[in-house]
């Protein structure tokens, strides 16, 4: 049985973290300040940065030897711990908690005002997926009463390929699935009652997020994989590109195919259209292609100059714009006018690129450097 551990010290641990602007940086904000406007900029010195969160108005970093800090919309830093643990994938703020997950088999909860460590909990098993956040929508009760009547829950995977999902307030499970047998890498996506994942196995599956029970898995064929895939829903169908570069439309409910793009070499990172009614795909042959949701045709493509990095970011869509990230430069592209540098990072590649709200984005790179942009 898991063991519960709380913890109510505050660790303050010594971390290279500041907010100015040095070298290569300041070169490059100078050069694109009519481009773009600025609005925080995070230096963290760190290669090992995971993608940051920013939640109530606040960003959240963490990096895989561990630390977790939070900052202020101006780049001001508020706390800073320690998790003691390896973190691979990004946490989550739920219900005023930080929750993150470590290779070490620890759930750790922080209070996300002060960072103050509030319960841990271990699993005999590397946690190798960010949390997702859910409310419970099951019946399976709790071994110990809750103080409060929140059904804020996450579910999470491991390196065996466990799914398990567990009560924010009190870090007890609500339930686990064993029908993976390896990895399981990027986040659970959960719609309605279903969660959906892809597992190092070559399969994609959906279980009910009541309990846990499979209601379906599925590959093409022996030769198909969805091994490092990320997942897109609508509600109605999943989206995913199998590891031969393929684009796939899979019926959420049954669990079949309901169209196939053809080979266009499609990379792994692929995004909805502001409306959702087109996918937008990265592709090996240095093009940005949309393909309608419902049949899966081409619908637009436009051409760039060179190819994206084989760990592409999604491409954000702007509604008259795409917004996306290839080596260490943001790009603009529109029809009329293909291909704009807005940002660079210098040496360092861009590791993400997330929308905030309907005019400001968060940024990070391969060294550490975080921004949160507007564009003009």
């Amino acid at each position: 049985m898991s063991k519960i551990i709380y913890i109510l010290s505050l660790i303050i641990v010594p971390l290279n973290l500041t907010a100015h602007v040095t070298g290569t940086f300041k070169d490059s904000l100078s050069s694109i300040q009519s481009k773009i406007d600025i609005k925080a900029k995070i230096e963290t010195n760190s290669a090992s940065l995971l993608e940051p969160i920013f939640s109530n108005s606040r960003i959240f970093i963490s990096d895989k030897s561990g630390f977790i800090a939070c900052y202020d919309t101006l780049g001001n830093l508020l706390w800073k711990n320690d998790s003691f643990g390896n973190i691979i994938s990004r946490p989550a703020e739920v219900d005023e908690y930080l929750v993150s997950g470590t290779s070490n088999g620890d759930i750790i909860e922080l209070k996300s005002s002060s960072g103050t460590q509030v319960q841990s909990i271990g699993l005999d098993d590397s946690i190798t997926t960010g949390i997702t956040q859910t409310n419970y929508n099951g019946v399976n009760e709790l071994a110990v009463q809750k103080s409060t009547n929140s059904k804020a829950a996450i579910v999470f995977g491991t390196a065996s390929g466990k799914t398990y999902c567990y009560d924010v307030e009190t870090l007890q499970e609500y339930w686990h699935n064993t029908d993976a047998h390896k990895k399981i890498r990027f986040n659970p996506v959960i719609t309605d009652t279903k969660i959906i994942f892809s597992c190092m196995d070559g399969y994609i599956y959906c279980i009910e997020s009541g309990n846990g029970l499979m209601t379906w898995r599925w590959k093409e064929s022996a030769e198909t994989g969805f091994y490092n895939t990320l997942i897109l829903t609508d509600g109605k169908n999943i989206y995913a590109v199998s590891s031969d570069k393929i684009l796939y439309c899979i019926d959420l409910l049954l669990g079949k195919l309901v169209w196939k793009s053809k080979a266009n070499d499609i990379l792994p990172s692929i995004a909805f259209s502001k409306e959702q009614k087109t996918i937008i795909a990265e592709t090996a042959d240095k093009k940005v292609v949309s393909y309608s949701t419902d049949k899966g045709k081409i619908v637009k493509e436009i051409n760039l100059i060179d190819e994206f990095d084989s760990t592409s970011i999604p491409v954000i869509d702007l509604g008259n714009r795409l917004l996306y990230a290839r080596k260490s430069i943001i790009f603009l592209a529109n029809n009329n006018n293909p291909e704009e540098s807005i940002f660079s990072f210098g040496e360092a590649t861009v590791r993400s690129i997330r929308r905030i709200d309907g005019k400001r984005f968060i940024a990070s790179s391969a060294k550490g450097t975080i921004i949160i942009f507007s564009v003009r």
